[in-house]
């Protein structure tokens, strides 16, 4: 056996050379973690590191420096952005027509009058709603006082659509819910917020339209919105009745337009004005109004979604271009997140509702629960937004109270989980790591104070800080809370949180991310701490500033959900006491591990052969825990049944998952058994359905994708029991989807009988033509009824398409699908293909409508859902070999039937999956005996080209077919390659000698290529030629091709049928047999001569010529063309437009009805067999939504549609439409159906396709005229005072049955006709009361009252104005008393008047003051002032008040003279009052300060006499210079020295000082390092331990150097080199692969590929045959002599070994000469202790001795000669002087086993790609000899203790300057 191998020549191996260096890492650590470390030998050069320094922790004690505050940033927060964000909570309150009618926007409520939609009869309770807001803890409440619909809440004078007008009245007989609301505001003084919708369904002047309200453009518009909106502004905001207190902090502008609202600009700027001239700084508030959808003035912004959440890093900052008025707001996703450098601050609002519905409902009335509420609460107000949630008043008039209810819980809720600071307890403390300038003014306790005014910062080049929050003691929390102080601007762009059990110790990370802004909620499952580190850092030239921090224990109903449904039963795995029938029993080692992300805080994990039991009680259950990369597999069992396998790898690592879950089992006991059998298995806890079979009912999936105006029923299922019912809702809620993208209004109750395990409920989403990319909303179960659990999936969310961007998802669609052959399927291609075509139609239309790109998409998924897939080529399905002109045909191998004739071989023949195959499979190992074999059928005898797709390792490979039949020739062909990453084809011809159908056998030699696919083409394949004859029969149309048409075997031919405009195709007849009266026709697989034949006959419908409604229900539409309809058009003889026929290429015959004007009409000739519902639905082209049709059967044998059916677009009539209408045919026979066009015109018409949906539908009966009559009687009543109260009963008592009537179904004509007869009858008959007798008392009285006035009053001393307008109130109200036909009111409304003008008597204004005196007294003063320093403090203080007060009276314009006077007396006493100060004192003081780094001499107070002159010495210390002087706070340089002269005054001398070359150092290659070091890291399992350990060691080095800031730059070079040496480790392979192969003479046994496991060994014997002889082994290419045996031992690598032979021949012994070579060799492993002479002398030798042994023909002389030489030259060998050699610590130290913990990574596999080209950090390959590494090499390790001896002065000097 060979015990040495050829790898190792003259030095150190690779594995020894890594070895060493792993070595020099680890006493380089050591060397760190005592405190410095010199490296040398391996990076190169000698540096010094120092180790990282515990932060000096610093609190509020002995804080006495001075320092300015931060510079604010320039965007800030004003007064009402500050304090909304600080104050967090809001709510909206929707009430309106929308409430009473359960619809979210009000945009079919047409012409209805407002008492016909908002019905409220109750006094309207705003009390209730305001005080339970208040008492919760919101801070303001926006009302929605005019919603899309239009309808105002208010008693508006600019509008009939209002509340005033609904006939509603409060308690003292008023109309205003708007003013209810806000005295009820006023009462608990809660701020209001104003909502007041832009877009306005109803006024006649929203959008552009002329006198004659016909779309029109800006210019023309006759009626202003803009106006009237800003008078609606005016009218509410300018009244102090409304708002808190007369005023509103926030209007909300809602951005919303309904789908096809008509063109509106907003005249933003106008409202903006109006609106801060009211509320904002104009009208004397300390800041403007909020503005809300204001485009680029917004001041608070919409978070992008409906759902309270907001992004989890949020700035308060967007940007905005006021010119453009543009604002960008950052969206992310469904957020917008803001930008770090905005320039306008904006208030992130996180809006919401409380029920499902922003309006209440009955079916939406349903309160989110504590844990949605939460969840919103932290995802809003916890990143940085306020929550804005929706609670709606119902239709009494009042909230319901389980709404009211969920509000104070939840408020109540929030106080009780913030209510306990823990930082704030009795021994807690707040440290930092740097206080500003040492300045008590921002210590660490300004965030614990509850000030917002007050905050911590750092000083001025410190962007970053800490905070250690100590709460004295272990305590339970699960939220730490931090605030900025906002005030200066939001600034943190980095944050951390940390934890740890005691003062010292490993940190635990809670959580990390980017802003904290007014308030980040860093929220966890509880954990149990002491201390808590909180990190901020902001960008380079800021300071971070925070105001508050907080720690706390969050209530029950506020704790951080986990993923188990509520009533589950949940057993944690620490719940080992199974004496209560349920809990684990753990066998073998368990490591229980406590951390907050796991449930319950708890986790226990095991390796293969440990054991757990688990017993509970109920009828399902679940397990928990960890799924990740290094996990593996265990075998389950229940209740002693059949071993279930579950695998826990997965790709990435996640806890918290549900990785296993029992079937649904009998109630009762149960016990789960579980064996881990792989790797490690890591559970959290068991989760089991406890409820009595009753059992959880769930969604079947938590996502779905629907198109736009779709329906889809959404699957919902019930486990672990079907005891009893369930019943639930479904209900929606938004996304970023809203009510204009899916049906609010479509709530389906669900309900599972006894026994029903499934069950639907339905989703809606609507069309909405608007470009909005593709949305979602979510469908949640909600109201499960009592003793049921909601499962995991409880919540869906529901991916709408966006039609309008769908051109991208159908070419993604056919990208895919061209990808797919024909041959990969058994049925279903021809739909697909036809699907394929049309859809690459639309695709390539520029023209496509969305609905068109929509229906493509749809058509062909459902094409490609339809196909089915090919399993196995068989009898009944062979493969067909392609014989027609240009055709193809795909053999996958995969497809054949394989047979393995091996047993328990290594490499069986099967289907292997590969991305190179054509169908992503491969038919591998088909080696020796194996066969595969192809059922096939061929019709054509021929030649038939083929080209195999393969791939091959070797050059030889190749296979064989034959055929059982005979029908196809046998043959080969060779598909080699010797690179088998590479895909090759090779060519060939298969010869078929006759038709028919049999098994193709194809086998592979010794070896065969892995097999993709065979594409297969008739190459000579004689077929035949036929002929076919087109012709038309008559007149009326073409037929192309016509005459006769050559046609080879097989091909298809298609012929287009064309009528002309006065005809249509009547019949087309193949071979005399009738095909239809179709317009194109395709002979497919032409086999025989054919004829085709087309007729046509008149086109025109007539009497004589019906059209034939279809007689099949849902068959085969059948086509009306609009053309052929008899047209009649009424407009004037010298019409411009009209009606006619035209041609068009986008109509379907080519013709379409174009000009159908305002009375036209089109009338159909028509026989209906049956009568019915019929479907029409109608192609067209429009230019306006109006456009629409009415038609009519003149003897009713059709109903008639009077209202008219809009059929229309706005596109210009640039693209193709279709719409659906309906006919209901009464009688069955023939008919003439007339269209007419209504006032706004009809569509250009193409064609009705009409089918029949529903025979024998009841004769529909027409209420038209009832229901005009009903609404003729409501307009009556609506002035019911006039008329007798019997006349009212009368007509009411008719409405009601009437409508009795119109609501019946089954209503005869007769009925309706008596109906509206009534009604129209009580109507006349209503009959008026006689006029009451007018009382003139009170006009009497006010008419003397204001004569009396009149008469006393002093005209001079009233504005004309208002005397005049009393004057001519007294005169109208003469006239009403004289007036004897005067009715009552005019009566009242004269005497009114007469009061309005008295109280409307105004003074008139007081002359203008002089007040000349007064600013001279004030210029005087300022005078005076300029020498302020002269006076005493007090007098000066005196005099400034005195002219402030004269300021304001000299700026009041209504100022009297009087008071002029009055403030010009102060301001001269004040004058008089001036004190000067006492002489100057003659002795001064300069105080003297030298920082850290060097003295100052004198220093302290150092008093000085006054015109004295003081020289200051400056001295820096070793190692520091003078950085800068300041005097007085000014700079005067790096000055050694300096003088004061002729001292006068106080003053102040602060020198600082710097170490000398302190350059900071560029980190940023070491920190992409260390970022690419953990990275690595990540996939540590991957790698060996050894390595993984020594990296993660260097890697701490690493980032205590990155975080020393004052490190230089030669050590972070040193740790950066490294860190990157480190990260060459090696992977892990724990199988390799060793190719043993013989030449001729000769055999090696084992053969061929031999797999062995890592670390053993491997040995082959070599036998040469009889006259052979061995010539030469060569492993890994490289020679091992001619040997009979050879061992790898320790195998780590892949590797190859060949033995070669020779015919026998005069033999040689070069046994001694291999002996010798081996000797040399040892000695040269040592070649440091020889000269270098003798060391080359010998390696000369070696050299040439090699050559000779590997020499097949050198001669016994030669042998021995060369022998010789090198025995001389080992003797020759002079040892070099001898030195005292360092010890090398690491030689002796044990290897440091790494643990087998899940996730540490130590248990990875290599990874090798089957070559030897190994890298260098990689281990050396198999083959390595079995003797042993030696532990020491003299030259690196000397190398390494002279360079640490070396470093020895540079690091003390190093430290001294740290010190």
């Amino acid at each position: 056996m060979r015990e040495y191998n050829p790898i190792y020549k003259y030095g150190m191996s690779e594995r020894r050379k890594k070895v060493k260096k792993k070595a020099l890492y680890k006493k380089w650590m050591s060397m760190l973690l005592a405190g410095v470390v010199t490296t040398t030998g391996f990076m190169g050069g000698t540096v010094t590191l120092r180790a990282a320094e515990t932060t000096n922790w610093v609190g509020d004690e002995g804080l006495s420096g001075t320092a300015d505050a931060p510079e604010p940033d320039k965007v800030v927060p004003d007064a009402n952005q500050f304090r909304y964000q600080k104050e967090e909570l809001a709510a909206f309150c929707h009430f309106g027509p929308n409430t009473f009618n359960e619809i979210e926007w009000g945009e079919h409520y047409g012409n209805k009058a407002p008492s016909e939609i908002f019905t409220l009869k109750n006094d309207f309770d705003a009390e209730t709603l305001v005080k339970t807001l208040k008492d919760a803890g919101f801070k303001k409440l926006i009302v929605t006082a005019k919603h899309h619909d239009g309808f105002c809440i208010w008693d508006s004078k600019y509008t009939e659509y209002d509340v005033a007008a609904s006939g509603y009245k409060d308690a003292n007989g008023q109309s205003d819910i708007l003013a209810e609301i806000s005295k009820a505001c006023t009462d608990q003084n809660m701020d209001m917020g104003l909502y007041l919708s832009p877009w306005d369904i109803h006024d006649e002047s929203y959008g552009y339209y002329d006198e004659n309200h016909k779309p029109t453009d800006k210019e023309h518009d006759h009626l202003d919105y803009n106006e009237y909106y800003d008078n609606q502004l005016k009218e509410i905001l300018g009244n102090e009745k409304y708002g808190n207190k007369g005023h509103f902090v926030e209007v909300w502008m809602d951005g919303a337009k309904g789908n096809g609202a008509n063109a509106q600009e907003y005249d933003f700027k106008r409202w903006f004005n109006t609106i801060q001239e009211n509320e904002g700084i104009k009208a004397g508030y300390d800041a403007d109004c909020m503005l809300f959808g204001a485009e680029a003035y917004t001041t608070v912004r919409w978070i992008g979604n409906e759902l309270g959440i907001a992004g989890k890093d949020t700035w308060s900052k967007s940007t905005v271009d006021k010119e453009k008025n543009t604002i960008n707001s950052n969206k992310q996703g469904n957020a917008t997140v803001g930008f770090e450098d905005g320039n306008q601050w904006t208030v992130p609002e996180a809006d919401a509702r409380i029920t499902s519905g922003w309006f209440w409902g009955t079916k939406k009335n349903t309160p989110k629960t504590m844990d949605e509420l939460s969840d919103m609460y932290f995802n809003s107000v916890g990143h940085n937004a306020t929550l804005l949630l929706n609670i709606p008043p119902n239709n009494q008039g009042t909230v319901d109270k389980a709404i009211l209810d969920r509000v104070t819980e939840f408020g109540n809720n929030i106080k009780e989980t913030f209510k306990t600071n823990l930082a704030k307890a009795e021994g807690a403390s707040v440290k930092v790591s740097e206080v500003r300038g040492n300045d008590e003014t921002f210590k660490p306790g300004n965030m614990i104070d509850d000030n917002d005014e007050t905050y911590w910062t750092t000083s001025d080049g410190n962007k970053s800080g800490e905070i250690l929050v100590d709460l004295g003691e272990k305590k339970n929390f699960d939220v730490v809370s931090i605030e900025e102080a906002i005030q200066n601007g939001q600034r943190i762009n980095k944050y951390k949180v940390e934890y740890r059990e005691g003062d010292s110790g490993e940190w635990t990370l809670l959580e990390e991310g980017q802003t904290i802004g007014a308030k980040r909620l860093c929220r966890t499952s509880e954990v149990s701490a002491k201390q808590i580190k909180i990190t901020v850092e902001t960008k380079d030239g800021k300071v971070p500033m925070i105001s508050e921090v907080g720690v706390y224990k969050s209530t029950e109903d506020m704790e951080k959900p986990n993923p188990i449904p509520k009533g589950m039963e949940v057993i944690d795995v620490t719940d080992k006491n199974v004496e209560d029938g349920k809990g684990f029993t753990f066998k073998g080692t368990w490591h229980d591990e406590n951390q907050p992300q796991y449930i319950n805080g708890t986790n226990t994990w095991a390796n293969a052969g440990a054991e757990l039991e688990l017993k509970f009680h109920g009828t399902k259950a679940y397990f928990f825990g960890t799924v990740d990369p290094n996990h593996g597999k265990a075998e389950i069992t229940i209740d002693g049944g059949d071993p279930i396998t579950v695998d826990t790898k997965a790709s990435k690592r996640a806890v918290g998952q549900r990785w296993f879950e029992t079937p649904d089992l009998q109630d009762g006991d149960h016990t789960i058994k579980l064996k881990v059998s792989s790797q490690a298995i890591g559970i959290e806890a068991a989760a089991v359905i406890n409820n009595g079979g009753k059992g959880m009912i769930e969604l079947e999936s938590d996502s779905y994708t629907m198109n736009e105006d779709e329906t889809k029923d959404l699957k919902v299922k019930r486990v672990g029991g079907t005891e009893g019912k369930i019943t639930a809702k479904l209900q929606p809620n938004p996304g970023t989807a809203i009510q204009d993208d899916y049906n609010t209004e479509l709530n389906p109750v669900i309900t599972l009988e006894p026994g029903q395990k499934e069950t639907t409920a339905q989703v809606q989403t609507k069309r909405n033509k608007n470009k909005t990319g593709d949305q979602y909303f979510t469908a949640e179960i909600t109201d499960v009824s009592e003793g049921a659990i909601l499962g995991f999936n409880k919540k869906a969310k529901i991916n709408i398409k966006d039609m309008e961007s769908s051109e991208g998802s159908l070419a993604a669609l056919v990208k895919e699908c061209e990808s797919y052959k024909k041959d990969w399927f058994t049925s279903g291609w021809d739909e697909f293909e036809s699907a394929l075509k049309q859809a690459k139609i639309v695709l390539e239309d520029k023209n496509a409508t969305p609905e068109k790109r929509n229906e493509a998409e749809v058509a062909l998924k459902k094409a490609k859902e339809g196909l089915v897939k090919r399993e196995k080529y068989t009898a009944e399905d062979p493969f067909a070999f392609p014989w027609r002109k240009n055709s193809s045909a795909i053999l996958e191998a995969e497809f054949a039937e394989l047979h393995n004739t091996g047993e328990n071989e290594k490499w069986p023949l099967k289907v292997s999956d590969a991305d190179w195959a054509s169908n992503k499979k491969f038919v591998n190992s088909l080696e020796n005996e194996d066969t595969i074999t192809i059922p096939y059928h061929v019709e054509k005898p021929g030649i038939y080209h083929a080209v195999v797709t393969y791939r091959s390792g070797s050059e030889t490979n190749r296979f064989s077919w034959s055929d059982d039949a005979g029908n196809i020739q046998t043959g080969s062909v060779s598909a080699g390659n010797k690179d088998s990453n590479v895909t090759k084809t090779a060519e060939f011809d298969i010869t078929v000698t006759k038709a028919g159908s049999g098994v193709l056998t194809l086998k592979g030699d010794a070896k065969a290529p892995q097999l993709d696919k065979f594409e297969i083409t008739p190459k000579d394949v004689k077929l035949s030629e036929f002929t076919v004859n087109a012709s038309i029969e008559g007149e009326g149309g073409t037929i192309t091709p016509s005459g006769e048409t050559k046609v080879t075997e097989g091909e298809n031919v298609e012929f287009k049928i064309t009528p002309d405009k006065t005809h249509k195709v009547a019949d087309v007849l193949v071979d005399g047999e009738s095909v239809g009266a179709v317009t194109s026709y395709t002979l497919k697989d032409v086999k025989k001569d054919a004829t085709i034949v087309a007729k046509f006959a008149p086109a025109s419908y007539t009497e004589e010529n019906r059209f034939n409604f279809p007689t099949e229900v849902n068959g085969t539409a059948i086509t009306a063309e609009a053309e052929h309809f008899e047209l009649k058009n009424t407009g004037a003889e010298d019409e411009k437009w009209k009606l006619e026929v035209k041609d068009a290429d986008w109509a379907s015959n080519g013709y379409f009805v174009n000009s159908m004007n305002s009375g036209d009409t089109i009338t159909l000739p028509y026989h209906a067999e049956k009568p019915g519902k019929y479907k029409a639905t109608v192609q067209f082209r429009s230019g306006d939504t109006n456009n629409g049709l009415t038609w009519a059967e003149k003897d009713n044998k059709i109903a008639a549609q009077t209202e008219v059916v809009k059929v229309g677009a706005g596109d210009g009539a640039q693209a193709t439409h279709t719409q659906d209408i309906e006919f209901v045919v009464n009688e069955a026979g023939d008919g003439t159906l007339v269209f007419t066009a209504p006032e706004k015109n009809a569509p250009q018409l193409d064609k009705f396709d009409i089918t029949l949906v529903e025979e024998k539908a009841p004769v529909v009966v027409n209420k038209d005229a009832l229901k005009a009559a009903i609404n003729t009687a409501k307009e009556a009543l609506k002035e019911e005072d006039k008329y007798t109260e019997e006349s009212v009963k009368a007509l009411k008592d008719a409405v009601a049955e009437a409508e009795k009537v119109v609501a019946d179904e089954n209503a005869t004509q007769e009925s309706v006709d008596a109906a509206t007869k009534a009604v129209e009858e009580a109507t006349k008959g209503l009959a008026e009361k006689p006029a009451p007798e007018v009382n003139k008392d009170a006009l009497k009285a006010a008419i003397e009252k204001a004569e009396d006035v009149l008469e006393n009053l002093e005209e001079d001393a009233y504005t004309p104005e208002s005397v005049e307008a009393l004057k001519g109130a007294l005169e109208t109200a003469k006239g009403v008393f004289d007036n004897t036909d005067a009715v009552q009111a005019e009566v009242d409304q004269a005497a009114e008047a007469i009061e309005t003008a008295i109280s409307g008597l105004t003074v008139k204004p007081a002359p203008e003051a002089d007040k000349t005196a007064l600013k001279a007294a004030l210029a005087e003063a300022a005078q005076k002032l300029e020498n302020a320093e002269s006076f005493t403090e007090e007098s000066v203080n005196a005099l400034k008040e005195a002219m402030d007060l004269a300021q304001s009276v000299l700026d009041n314009p209504e100022a009297n003279q009087a008071e002029a006077d009055a403030a010009t007396t102060a301001v001269r006493t004040a004058i008089e009052n001036l004190q000067e100060k006492p002489p100057v004192q003659k002795e001064f003081t300069i105080t003297a300060v030298a920082h850290g780094g060097g003295t100052i001499d004198p220093s302290g107070a150092v008093k000085v006499e006054e015109g004295k002159d003081q020289v200051f010495t400056i001295q820096p210390y070793e190692g520091f210079e003078v950085k800068e002087v300041f005097v007085n706070g000014e700079s005067v340089g790096a000055v050694t020295e300096y003088k004061f002269e002729a001292v006068r005054a106080d003053a102040s001398i602060e020198v600082f000082f710097a170490e000398k070359e302190a350059v900071q150092a560029d980190k940023t290659k070491l920190n992409e390092s260390i970022a690419a070091a953990e990275e690595l890291l990540k996939h540590a399992e991957d790698y060996v331990p050894e390595d993984v350990q020594n990296l993660m060691e260097v890697l701490d080095a690493a980032k205590a150097v990155a975080a020393d800031p004052a490190v230089t730059q030669e050590t972070v070079d040193a740790a950066q080199n490294a860190l990157d040496a480190a990260m060459n480790i090696a992977p892990i392979q724990k199988e390799f692969a060793i190719m043993a192969a013989a030449g001729e003479g000769g055999s090696i046994t084992p053969c061929g590929t031999v797999k062995v496991e890592r670390g053993m060994s491997q040995t082959f014997a070599i036998q040469p045959k009889e006259g052979y002889v061995i010539s030469d082994v060569l492993v890994n290419g490289q020679s091992v002599g001619a040997v009979a045996e050879y061992t790898f031992c320790d195998v780590n690598a892949d590797a190859n070994i060949t033995a070669l032979f020779q015919k026998a021949a005069v033999s040689t012994d070069k046994s001694q000469l291999t002996a010798v070579i081996k000797e040399a060799e040892e000695r040269l492993e040592q070649a440091d202790k020889y000269t270098e002479e003798t060391v080359k002398a010998l390696q000369k030798e070696v050299e040439a001795a090699q050559f000779i042994l590997a020499d097949k023909e050198a001669s016994q002389a030669d042998i021995d000669a060369a022998v010789q030489k090198v025995r001389t030259a080992i003797d020759a060998l002079e040892e070099k002087a001898q030195t005292e050699k360092p010890e090398n610590p690491d030689n002796n130290k044990p290897d440091n086993k790494p643990d087998n913990k899940p996730g540490n990574g130590n248990n990875g596999g290599q990874n090798n790609n089957g070559n030897n080209n190994q890298s260098s950090t990689q281990k050396p390959s198999a083959g390595t000899p079995n003797k042993a590494v030696k532990t020491g090499d003299a030259t690196p390790i000397a190398g390494a203790v002279s360079g640490l001896l070396a470093g020895g002065a540079a690091l003390l000097a190093f430290l001294k300057r740290r010190r």
